[in-house]
C-alpha cells in the first residue's frame, strides 16, 4: 500500500485514527493532510458497498451514523476518544472507490 502524506513528517495517518476510526490496510492511494483533518484513499468496489462496509467498521468502533441526503456521503459522531465528527464522502473512480474523510479531534483539528 502507498501511503503518501503531506504536511507532516511522518509516513502513515494521523495518531489514533487506525484504532479509533477507519483501518487503511488494503486500502491504496492513502493521502493525509493533517493540519486540515482531511484523509482520502481508493478501495476496489462501488461506491455504496464501500460505505456500507465503512459504515460497518465505524459502528463497530462506538460511531452513529447520520444521513446527509447526499448518495455516497454520510456523517458519523462519537462521545469520546480523540476523534469525534467524520464526515465520509465516497465517489465512484472507474471500476473503483475514491473515499475522502474529514475529521476533527477534541483538539479541534
Amino acid at each position: 500500500m502507498a501511503r503518501t502524506t503531506v504536511g507532516q513528517s511522518d509516513a502513515g495517518p494521523p495518531a489514533g485514527f487506525e484504532d479509533e476510526a477507519l483501518r487503511l490496510e488494503g486500502r491504496r492511494e492513502v493521502r493525509v493532510e493533517e493540519r486540515v483533518g482531511v484523509l482520502g484513499f481508493s478501495c476496489s468496489g462501488g461506491v455504496a458497498e464501500t460505505l456500507a462496509a465503512l459504515e460497518e467498521e465505524l459502528c463497530a468502533k462506538g460511531w452513529s451514523g447520520v444521513r446527509s441526503g447526499e448518495e455516497g456521503a454520510e456523517s458519523f459522531v462519537k462521545g469520546s476518544g480523540r476523534y469525534r465528527w467524520l464526515f465520509v464522502a465516497c465517489a465512484g473512480v472507474g471500476e473503483s472507490t475514491s473515499v475522502v474523510v474529514r475529521y476533527t479531534t477534541e483538539e479541534g483539528a
